[in-house]
C-alpha cells in the first residue's frame, strides 16, 4: 500500500500571508537545457551566475541565520514566489521557512509537496530507553495535528 500526501492548495497564499521569511531554499535542475520565463530578474540573475560556473545543477539557500524578529524582505520574497511558479520547469525543490504570527513556531512549506515529513522531537535522557507508550502518544497527537490541518484544508475548498 502506498499512501500520498494530500496537498493543500493555497500553500502560495499561506506563504504570502506569513508575517516573517525565515530562509528560502531554490534547487534548479538542468539548467542549460531550459528557457528561462521573464519576470522579475533576481531568479534570471543567479541562473547566469550559474551558468559562468557551467554547472548543471544548483541549490541556493537565503536564510536570517539565528537572529530573532527579523525577516527577510517581503517583497522580494513575493516576486521569487511568483517567479518560481512561471519557472516551474526549472525549479525543482523550493521551500519557505515562514512565522504566521510572532509566537508560532517556524513553519517549514514545500511549495512542490515532492516530500511531506513529520518529525517528532523527544527527549532522551543519557543512556535511558525509549518509552514505547511515550512515542506512541507523541506519534498519535501528530497524526491528530494532521488531521485536524487537513480538516481545516478541505473546509477552505
Amino acid at each position: 500500500m502506498y499512501l500520498r500526501p494530500i496537498p493543500p492548495k493555497d500553500l502560495p497564499q499561506k506563504i504570502k500571508a506569513a508575517k516573517r521569511y525565515r530562509k528560502i531554499q531554490i534547487r534548479f535542475a538542468d539548467l542549460p537545457d531550459k528557457e528561462y520565463d521573464e519576470g522579475n530578474a533576481s531568479l534570471k540573475k543567479m541562473i547566469k551566475e550559474f551558468g559562468k560556473y557551467e554547472a548543471i545543477n544548483a541549490e541556493v539557500a537565503v536564510t536570517m541565520g539565528y537572529t530573532r524578529g527579523e525577516g527577510l524582505n517581503s517583497e522580494t520574497v513575493y516576486d521569487t514566489l511568483e517567479e518560481i511558479k512561471k519557472n516551474e520547469h526549472m525549479v525543482k525543490k523550493a521551500k519557505f521557512h515562514i512565522k504566521e504570527t510572532e509566537d508560532t513556531k517556524v513553519e517549514k512549506i514545500d511549495l512542490f509537496q515532492d516530500k511531506i515529513r513529520d518529525k517528532i522531537h523527544m527527549d532522551l535522557e543519557e543512556k535511558e530507553g525509549v518509552d514505547c507508550y511515550e512515542l506512541a502518544s507523541l506519534m498519535y497527537s501528530k497524526f491528530q495535528e494532521s488531521i485536524a490541518e487537513i480538516m481545516e484544508s478541505l473546509e477552505k475548498n
